[in-house]
């Protein structure tokens, strides 16, 4: 597989001719079907397929969109653990998690989630029964009960809004059943002592008019990672610290504990009319991820000065550190701890001319966030930090569908979202003890290591939207579909700098004298610091509005029945907005640095074409895009000089760069026979910025201004762009073996997926390699085998991941210009699967 897929630059060329000629081959092979009358679909036909990416069902054959859909078919047959495991089937989807976090890194078509900042919305959404999920930490969702999952790729500027400059993942769960009462539920236990319990409950309450679906989800694994890693501190006299070599305790870290919840009230007290209730419970309680040190033995580097160099050579399974600190506003001991509540409504009502619909939601996420940033084991947390907040979001959407007959056909409607969070992060900075910077008088003893730092800022964003799409039919085959979407948005912004805990007293207006008896213990909660009327001290405001039209226009044809394509341009635009972490140095927050990032904007032209050939046993979707992005929101680590007059860092979001992205997407399914299914879903796409300038931090501190050695403006163009493997693909077959003895089947489940190197983080002082994190190349392969009983009452199945074992980075962060921490993938995993179900009507 690897020898397939890792190809050189020429070698890309060589595939890319390959792919083109594959094409106008399946093409040509409909096109000839095409000249005698289709035949009825023989036994082994592919099924269609039903998508909502128009917000009415299609055919995904006639849908003039590059959409993906993994059915409950193909979520049965391979066994995911989220939907993050589903990327693979599909072309161009990157899926991972943000450094340090449990939290979904999507990206699509050069652009991606790749931090944990709160208030920077994702550019790929997602959805979940029409819901917005606003936080990239709760986004990774459990795979059990999922009906459908659909991945629209490009901008989706018209019926989804906003934030979609990158695709949408719209996940689709699963309803209540009126006339069944049922049950279902399924156990896994496997590798690093997993135990997964899931189940299922479908009761009719009154007979054809309402009814329950309750599911349960527990997941637990005890981590991948070995708390393992050895280092030398120096001693520290002002604190006492006597120095030494500390190891960790070899304990595994970054373990799973998560409950999960729904229950679905249905109602349908006819067929025009369905109203559907639903609660959602998250309650996580996950280990804090293991970081591992891999600082460069580069000068560059504090921690490479300070003698603390990172993990280079080995097993890095076993090279991971953690402080375990407990207290401080820290707490690292409890881990990442997650508690989610939703309540949504969603109506369905018909009336006369087509549908009516009602979605309308409430959700809260409390999330507390503690981690170690730096993989360094010892009494002295170099950089631990506690990222807490508090969201509450509101979202309700009207729109009216038509029905599908006649030559015009539209969707129209008024979308609006209200999210308010409140943010606070403690962190306990060690490092500037190392570095033998004293505490300021009015602080506790022990120095830095002793005393917490908050950071707290507030953003309260408001969004109302009008959208419209309509299709004109000019004859059976060839039709024009036009929509756009104006948005408002209002966003108020309240902040103040990274402060001490004695800090927060200080009169307003004043230097910030320190009160030495409010320690972080009379503090209490860390979101307490939060309370800006109270502790007043270096409280900043700021407020923004935006007015964005977004649009699309498309041209389809249906050349033949087994062959569609279409043409598309599409404007889309992901919002701008503020920087949580802003005021880090501990100095006053300026009137620049408090300004939110203006949306980014990007311009699609995509061209497609759809084919089915074979009798309906092959089919071949392909997408040649071409994006390009205005006012690109950047992740750019500044460095700065802290209060202390010591280096630190702030990650910051700007309006730095314009970038184009173009590349092929290819899905092929094919039945090959009787039971034996191969799917091929392949992408390539090439990233390049075509500016990309940014403030030179080094000019900014204050050092003497030279236009070659220090200019008042770097140019990052040359920069890879993060998150954009060059090619991703993956070959799966799925073979099913009835068992005529018994009844049964066995179904052997295998696939090979592969992604290329791509950038993660990158410096903006350091140009050099070292400076930057990538995600390697790699190949993953996984594999199952299941039997399933007569009228699948039963199954049992043997699964494993990642079966070659590859080792793999899946994140990594450089901390400009102090360290390099990363994070890695699952190895290999074995498990073993049973699950059974009863269901009478």
């Amino acid at each position: 597989m690897k020898s397939l897929l890792v190809v050189s630059k020429s070698g890309a060329q060589r595939a890319g001719s390959a792919l083109t000629a594959a094409i106008l081959c399946c093409l040509g092979v409909s096109a000839r079907a095409a000249d005698a009358p289709a035949p009825a679909a023989q036994s082994g036909a592919l099924e269609e397929i039903v998508v909502t990416a128009q917000r009415r069902a299609s055919n995904l054959q006639s849908t003039p969109i590059a959409v993906s859909a993994v059915d409950v078919q193909l979520i049965q047959q391979s066994a995911p653990n989220t939907i993050s495991d589903i990327a693979k089937f599909v072309p161009n989807f990157s899926a991972t998690k943000v450094t340090g976090f449990n939290a979904a890194s999507f990206a699509m078509r050069g652009v991606g989630q790749t931090d944990i900042i709160v208030y920077n919305e994702p550019p790929v959404a997602v959805l979940v029964d029409d819901f917005v999920v606003p936080s990239p930490q709760t986004q990774i969702l459990d795979a059990f009960d999922v009906q459908q999952v659909e991945v629209l790729r490009g901008p989706q500027g018209t019926l989804f809004g906003k934030n979609t400059t990158g695709g949408v993942v719209s996940v689709r769960t699963k309803a209540p059943v009126l006339d069944q009462t049922s049950f279902e539920a399924q156990a896994q236990m496997g590798s690093y002592n997993a135990q997964n319990l899931q189940g299922a409950l479908n009761i009719p309450l009154i007979n054809d008019k309402l009814a329950l679906r309750v599911v349960v989800s527990s997941e637990k694994e005890d981590g991948w990672m070995r708390n393992s890693s050895s280092n030398t501190l120096f001693p520290i006299p002002a604190i006492g610290f006597a120095g030494g070599t500390f190891t960790g305790d070899g304990s595994r870290r970054g373990g799973t504990n998560v409950l999960t919840g729904r229950a679905k009230l249905l109602w349908q007290p006819n067929d025009d009319l369905k109203a559907q209730f639903t609660y959602e419970s998250v309650r996580d309680r996950s280990q804090s991820p293991a970081a591992v040190n891999e600082t460069p033995n580069d000068p560059y580097f504090a921690f490479a000065l300070l003698g603390l160099a990172g993990h280079v050579t080995g097993d890095p399974f076993n090279a991971a550190g953690t402080s375990n600190r407990e207290g401080f506003l820290i707490d690292m001991q409890k881990g990442h701890q997650v508690d989610v509540d939703g309540f949504y409504l969603n109506v369905d009502w018909s009336v006369g001319p087509g549908t009516l619909t009602w979605v309308n939601g409430y959700r809260s996420q409390n999330s507390s966030l503690p981690s170690d940033y730096t993989g360094i084991v010892g009494p002295i947390s170099i950089f631990d930090a506690n990222r807490t907040d508090r969201r509450k979001t509101w979202q309700e959407e009207v729109r009216f569908a038509s029905k599908s007959d006649g030559a015009f056909n539209y969707v129209v409607g008024g979308f609006t979202q209200h999210d308010d969070t409140a943010f606070c992060v403690a962190q306990i900075l060690g490092i500037y003890d190392l570095f033998g910077v004293p505490a300021p008088a009015g602080t506790a003893a022990g120095g830095y290591n002793n005393n917490p730092q908050v950071l707290c800022n507030e953003q309260v964003a408001r969004s109302s939207a009008l959208f419209g799409e309509g299709n004109y039919k000019f004859s059976d085959k060839l039709t024009l579909t036009v929509g756009a979407r104006y948005t408002w948005e209002k966003k108020d912004f309240t902040a103040r700098q990274q402060v001490f805990v004695q800090q927060l007293n200080a009169p307003v207006g004043s230097a910030g004298p320190l009160d030495p008896a409010l320690t972080w213990q009379a503090l209490g909660d860390l979101m307490n610091a939060a309370d800006f009327n109270k502790y007043a001290y270096g409280v900043v405001r700021d407020s923004q509005d935006w007015k964005d039209p977004t649009y699309r226009a498309s041209l389809s044809y249906q050349f033949t029945p087994d062959l569609f394509g279409y043409g598309t341009f599409s404007h889309g635009f992901k919002a701008g907005g503020y920087n949580d972490q802003i005021g880090t140095s501990g100095n006053p927050i300026t009137t620049d640095e408090r300004r939110p990032t203006n949306p980014e904007k990007a311009d699609s032209i995509e061209l497609g074409v759809k084919a089915e050939f074979l009798d309906r046993r092959v089919r071949l979707n392909e997408a040649l895009f071409y994006v390009k992005y205005k006012d690109a929101i950047r992740q750019i680590v500044v460095p700065v000089t802290n209060l202390n007059g010591q280096p630190g860092e702030e990650t910051l979001f700007r309006n730095a760069a314009a970038l184009k992205v173009y590349g092929i997407e290819s899905e092929l399914t094919a039945q090959l026979m009787e039971g034996l299914q191969l799917r091929v879903p392949l992408s390539y796409q090439h990233c390049k910025y075509s500016s990309f300038i940014t403030d030179n931090p080094a000019f900014k501190a204050g050092l003497p201004a030279d236009p070659v050695t220090n200019p008042a403006t770097l140019d990052l163009s040359g920069t890879p762009v993060n998150r954009c493997p060059e090619w991703t693909g993956t070959v799966n077959l799925n073979y099913g073996l009835p068992i005529a003895q018994t009844g049964g089947k066995v179904v052997f489940d295998a696939s090979a997926n592969y992604q290329s190197k791509n950038l993660n983080t990158f410096s903006l002082v350091n140009p050099s390699e070292s400076a930057r994190t990538y995600v390697e190349a790699r190949t993953l392969i996984d594999a199952s085998v299941t039997y399933s009983s007569a009228n699948d009452r039963w199954f049992v199945r043997a699964l494993g991941r990642n079966l070659s074992n590859k080792t793999y980075r899946i994140s990594g962060q450089n901390v400009d210009p102090l360290w390099v921490w990363t994070f890695y993938g699952e190895p290999r995993f074995y498990g073993v699967q049973v699950g059974f179900k009863f269901s009478e009507k």
